[in-house]
């Protein structure tokens, strides 16, 4: 699990050590008993690790589902 960072007003969110992008990735297969049914990977991108309060923040994810199954990506953000 990788972290980000949410700064109050008094610290720059645009310095420099908080503007390196969060990459992350998860590849897991999909099972039924014994059976494999696919795979199913996870690319995820945030542009930098830092946010200021009432910043949106964007997420790109890239799923990509070789299994029949149905996926849903499910966020959570923690302070």
């Amino acid at each position: 699990m990788k972290y980000f960072t949410i700064i109050g007003p008094h610290i720059d969110c645009m310095d420099e050590q908080y503007l390196k992008p969060l990459i992350g990735s998860d590849k897991r297969s999909v099972c039924c008993l014994c059976c494999q049914r696919g795979v199913v990977s996870l690319k995820t991108l945030m542009e930098r690790t830092a946010y200021c309060c009432g910043e949106s923040i964007r997420l790109k994810a890239d799923i990509d589902n070789q299994s029949e199954e149905n996926v849903r990506l499910k966020l959570k953000l923690v302070q």
